[in-house]
């Protein structure tokens, strides 16, 4: 029984950790999906319209992309942009085409 006990007070640390690992490879999948230009899923990004920007999608100052973060919770983990405009190309607009980066 005090084995069981130990075993059972040791969980908690174990579950943190996990979600901390899940955490730091979700954001590690998420950036090569963007270095892919991909979504999650494995669909290739609309293309832009032509003639606009010579920079890689995305990627005009490298601030969206570097702004992803994961956060380890009790039960799991958060990912997040730490960008305003984050949200607009993860769902796409009337005006803007979805290019996905987080499931």
């Amino acid at each position: 029984l005090q084995k069981l006990s130990k075993q059972l007070k040791r969980m908690p640390r174990a579950l943190d950790q996990a979600s901390a690992d899940l955490a730091t490879e979700a954001v590690r999948l998420a950036d090569e999906g963007f270095g892919q230009r991909r979504d999650p899923h494995g669909a290739p990004w609309r293309p832009r319209k032509s003639g606009k920007g010579g920079h890689p999608l995305l990627e005009k100052t490298g601030r969206f992309r570097g702004s992803l973060r994961g956060t380890p919770l009790r039960r799991g983990f958060r990912l997040t942009f730490g960008t305003s405009y984050g949200r607009y190309h993860q769902d796409g607009t009337s005006r803007m085409p979805r290019r996905a980066v987080l499931p």
